[in-house]
């Protein structure tokens, strides 16, 4: 039996089941990989984690290596994605393909954000554009 409070899966892509946490808190558990991303799954094809950002912060993230979707839980702001803004709120989805300059502007509420990267790789850049 595999233990329920494991944050990641083996790389061989098992079964997992995560918790996240409810939608605002930002005491959720996961890896902390950089400012305000906190990884929670990873397997060999994917990884996924919550990204929390509270009016003011400065988005620095770069592009990433790996597409990219995002689903906000929580929050409002402005999603710039190759020079494009787009307001998001909870429920928008959003995709942003490897390569594409994007960040998160005029948070205006706190920011609950499901992040799902389509490879986890050792180069992996996190939302910051730490690695």
């Amino acid at each position: 039996m595999t233990d329920p409070s494991a944050t990641s899966a083996p790389s061989a892509n098992l079964p997992a089941v995560v918790h996240l946490g409810n939608p605002g808190d930002s005491s959720n558990s996961g890896e902390s990989v950089g400012d305000g991303y906190r990884e929670h799954l990873r397997v060999t094809s994917l990884s996924a984690g919550r990204f929390t950002a509270t009016p003011g912060y400065n988005d620095q993230q770069q592009p990433h290596t790996e597409d990219e979707i995002y689903y906000v839980l929580a929050g409002q702001a402005v999603l710039d994605i190759d020079g494009i803004s787009h307001p998001v709120t909870a429920g928008s989805l959003a995709y942003v393909p490897r390569g594409v300059a994007h960040r998160f502007t005029q948070i205006s509420t706190d920011l609950d954000v499901l992040v799902v990267f389509t490879r986890a790789n050792p180069q992996h850049k996190t939302p910051n554009g730490r690695r």
